[in-house]
């Protein structure tokens, strides 16, 4: 019944189960999250070549001695050539990170799992930027899944989620540094319970959140009619840096960044 519940037959299941005997590609989009790539090194599995996104290239010049030292081949791959690239690769299972590119469905059908570590606790929050989301929308909890890959993004069978405790004081970077912590030991636990023959649950759509436009900078306007109680939640949902919230006082541009004097400006 189970098998019937998820669409898996049981061919897939046999693949799923097979993640310790694959060779893997893992697509890393973030330097922030390596360390799902060294709990995967440490537990056995092999990496056969690490890609990282050209567009990011300048993110992971501080890391890359790192990477190279964990994972023999990396590789930086343009999105125009990522596609192709990957065909040369059909017998390697593919784990995604983070990563900025959308596999195509041919690409997933080549692979015999393609697996994805998305940093919302789905069905909620699907989609690239949905971070700010989670704290604009002052939720409770936040948390990694591990999902099955399908051409709708986001949206493939769970196979293991962790979950982290939100306070009023985090902020889009704490969060991620509280959800980024727990994603090593996450990815070991979804190997572990593959093998044991763990078959994943589909996604209740009826529980679903998309957000799935990119966020932009411009979308950290506030209103500066509205009270700072009101503006609180969306204040502390933007970057400092890369997104800081604003507003405009005789035409100037004017940011916000949120600290409390007895913590460091980056701690919430």
């Amino acid at each position: 019944e189970g098998l019937e519940m998820t669409g898996y037959s049981a061919n897939d299941s046999h693949a799923l189960s097979e993640v310790y005997s694959y060779s893997w590609v893992v697509l890393l989009g973030s330097p922030s999250r390596f360390g799902v790539v060294e709990a995967l090194v440490e537990e056995g599995i092999e990496i056969e070549l690490l890609i990282l996104p050209e567009s990011g290239r300048a993110r992971f010049d501080n890391i890359l001695p790192l990477l190279r030292e964990v994972v023999d081949d990396c590789r930086f791959i343009s999105k125009d050539s990522f596609s192709s690239f990957l065909s040369n690769f059909s017998e390697s299972a593919i784990l995604s990170i983070g990563y900025p590119y959308l596999l195509e469905a041919e690409t997933i059908n080549r692979h015999p799992v393609c697996l994805n570590v998305h940093p919302t606790l789905l069905p909620k929050y699907r989609g690239p930027t949905t971070g700010a989301f989670v704290i604009k929308n002052n939720e409770k909890f936040a948390g990694s899944t591990v999902h099955i890959l399908e051409e709708d993004p986001d949206s493939g069978p769970i196979v293991c989620q962790s979950q982290v405790e939100l306070t009023r004081f985090d902020t889009v970077r704490s969060m991620q540094e509280k959800v980024y912590a727990l994603e090593p030991q996450l990815i070991v636990d979804t190997f572990r319970e593959l093998r044991d023959g763990l078959i994943p649950k589909p996604q209740d759509d009826k529980k679903a959140s998309i957000y799935s436009r990119k966020r932009v900078p411009e979308d950290s306007e506030i209103n500066p009619d509205q009270s700072l109680a009101l503006l609180y939640d969306e204040i502390r949902s933007c970057d400092p840096d890369n997104y800081p919230a604003f507003f405009y006082v005789d035409g100037e541009k004017v940011c916000i960044r949120l600290w409390r004097p007895d913590r460091g400006r980056d701690e919430p």
